[in-house]
């Protein structure tokens, strides 16, 4: 609810990349790149994308580790829990499908002392999960509320009173999942064919404990059923996961930034960004001088500011931004014709802010068929934009439509 993919389709930087916090396409074709792993996305998941696949090294997900607070207040004698097989899943009733609560429920046949444990932020949401767990044939005796924790240090606590988390799917965990396994807790997974059914098998295939990945339900079943029955097993996979946060790349965030930014420098190369002719400007010299000649613009020096563009664009010519700009400065000049060159030029980069600038320039060049075309791309990806559509009406009533 808060993300603004508004700003991505202005195209506000010559490559774009999404990384973590929506698993599914993004669906714009002003991002390039969405960011995964060897396992997150399964071979083929791009043909079902606009954005291009970028796999990084290691795990998508960052892990850091959060040490529990000492004193925190939870108890399993508390919480009447004492004796119970304690399935944890703490995640928003969103993600509780028909599908994984049919499965759950067959754990819960099978395991009699077992309850489910939930901890929504607020206790206005508890009956939701009540209802959802219902309507799949829960017993709602069968179902625990642990009080929410803003602290991130007693929400860690919380997993204390976890036997085993179970992974919701086809919506898996990402952070939940990094947390249970910060607290040494086993998480059984369901690993399917898109990217948010993978994210937890992704987290486990990384850390090295693929025990407790399913690849339908009923070995899904088996396997909380075997954790919570046999402790020798149960034992087994915690302390596989201590070895695996003390030896893994997983938890090396100098090594997960390291490869973070190899992806960046592969998607660059790959769009040859920093490759035009001329290219001899450090980086520094490019931001300097970019943001000199902004700084002459925006002050009316605009022969200076002309200069300064042409500088840059003489290193890097297909540097949208400064194409954007120079063919504004050029058309507050009149000189249209030259300045609709640089601003098409933008646009062919990706730059999508310059398409009201075309638009603009075609309705007084009298070019009315390509000003539509123009302002009817801006307007699929703003269709809010009054300018456009006023616009766009110009340029109808000229072609007599």
């Amino acid at each position: 609810s808060l993300s603004r993919p508004a700003i991505l389709a202005s195209s506000p930087a010559r490559v774009q990349v999404t990384h973590l916090g929506y698993h599914g396409a993004i669906g714009l074709d002003t991002v390039a790149y969405k960011i995964t792993d060897k396992y997150a996305d399964a071979p083929g998941n791009e043909a079902y994308m606009i954005e291009q696949l970028l796999p990084m090294k290691g795990c998508v997900f960052p892990f850091r580790h959060v040490a529990p607070a000492e004193q925190h207040g939870y108890s399993r004698a508390a919480l009447g829990l004492e004796g119970k097989t304690v399935f944890g899943v703490f995640v928003n009733v969103m993600k509780l499908s028909p599908r994984c609560l049919e499965t759950w429920r067959q754990v819960l046949e099978r395991v009699a002392n077992g309850v489910l444990a939930f901890s929504p932020p607020g206790d206005d949401e508890r009956p939701a999960f009540v209802r959802q767990v219902s309507a799949a044939g829960i017993d709602k005796e069968r179902v625990v509320f642990i009080p929410f924790a803003v602290d991130e240090r007693v929400s860690r606590a919380r997993y204390s009173l976890i036997d085993i988390v179970l992974d919701t799917f086809p919506y898996s965990g990402g952070d939940t999942t990094l947390a249970a396994l910060d607290m040494a807790v086993p998480v059984v997974t369901l690993c399917g064919q898109r990217h948010s059914e993978r994210t937890s098998y992704s987290i486990l295939m990384n850390l090295g404990v693929t025990e407790t990945i399913a690849y339908d339900e009923a070995q899904y079943v088996d396997i909380a059923c075997r954790l919570a029955e046999v402790p020798e097993f149960h034992q087994t996979i915690r302390q596989k996961i201590k070895d695996g946060l003390k030896s893994s790349d997983l938890v090396d965030l100098d090594r997960y930034v390291l490869h973070l930014e190899e992806a960046y420098t592969q998607a660059i190369q790959q769009k040859n960004v920093l490759q035009g002719p001329g290219g001899k400007l450090a980086a520094e010299e490019l931001k300097n001088i970019f943001q000199s000649a902004v700084r002459a613009h925006q002050a009316g020096e605009i022969e200076r500011a002309e200069a300064l563009y042409l500088e840059l664009l003489e290193d890097q010519p297909e540097y949208a931004p400064a194409c954007h700009l120079y063919g504004s400065l050029l058309a507050t000049q009149g000189k249209n014709e030259q300045a609709l060159a640089w601003l098409e030029k933008a646009v062919g980069q990706g730059f999508q802010g310059s398409l009201a600038a075309v638009g603009n320039l075609r309705l007084a060049l009298g070019h009315y068929e390509a000003a539509l075309g123009a302002l009817q791309r801006l307007l699929r990806d703003n269709p809010g934009s009054h300018a456009a559509l006023n616009d766009s009406g110009l340029a109808l009533m000229n072609l007599g439509r």
